[in-house]
């Protein structure tokens, strides 16, 4: 078991955050006496998913399951696409982003870019802390050095996605998407970011989804990602139990 004082949630959401990652040799009873009265007002569990006991038992002590986090990986053996896809693969350019994209793209995300995680969906927060909190994850990933590159197409901005360097030859690109005015238009289906690492000579990239982010889902599977794990979180707000 690992238990974090997720003190970036503090910051992020005015609430005291402990983040519990319960794993799978981890017994009943010690799961139990963790999560069954800790101190903090905002208690996150993530339960792997062949841990269904572990579920059973905390939704008897107040816990509420908001989300699933898809874990794929695509080790980019087969990125072939259909020519009526490669026509639109290349009329979409990627770019690395500068000060102004990033200003961009954070009004992006303030107008409602991200609406299908557990904090947007969660009543307890309102819809500018659940911005705000990847507004400011977008801030740490740019100290941390991560790059961000943007979609273009016709000259416009559609899109971004975040990569970093995990290991020699393996990519994680955790933050991505379609900025509000192209959600609809089908251009979101476009998934490049494993050309543009293999043309670096990269060896897998992966990327991780809610379950509440179906068509994500869907779409990163059918360009060649696989499910490698699903970690299920449960949550608790102290005071209302």
């Amino acid at each position: 078991m690992h238990i974090v004082n997720a003190e970036w949630e503090k910051r992020n959401l005015g609430v005291d955050t402990l983040e519990i990652t319960i794993e799978h040799t981890d017994t009943i009873e010690e799961i139990k006496a963790a999560v069954s009265d800790p101190d903090a007002q905002y208690i996150v569990l993530k339960i792997p998913n062949d841990r269904t006991d572990v579920i059973i038992e905390v939704q008897r002590l107040g816990y509420i399951f908001m989300e699933g986090i898809v874990h794929l990986v695509n080790n980019l053996h087969n990125l072939e696409v259909s020519a009526i896809e490669r026509r639109i693969y290349d009329a979409i350019g990627i770019v690395e982003m500068d000060a102004s994209d990033i200003d961009y793209l954070k009004k992006q995300v303030s107008e409602g870019m991200f609406d299908s995680d557990r904090v947007y969906l969660d009543s307890y927060f309102t819809k500018e802390q659940a911005a705000q909190r990847y507004i400011n994850w977008i801030d740490d990933e740019l100290r941390r050095g991560t790059e961000y590159y943007k979609y273009v197409y016709r000259g416009k901005s559609i899109g971004f996605f975040a990569l970093r360097e995990i290991e020699n030859g393996h990519y994680t690109s955790f933050l991505g998407g379609v900025y509000n005015d192209y959600r609809r238009s089908g251009l979101g289906a476009v998934v490049k970011g494993p050309e543009f690492v293999k043309a670096r000579g990269a060896r897998s990239i992966d990327s991780y989804v809610s379950t509440n982010n179906v068509a994500q889902i869907r779409n990163l599977n059918a360009h060649g990602y696989e499910i490698k794990e699903i970690t299920y979180t449960m949550i608790r707000h102290k005071e209302r139990n």
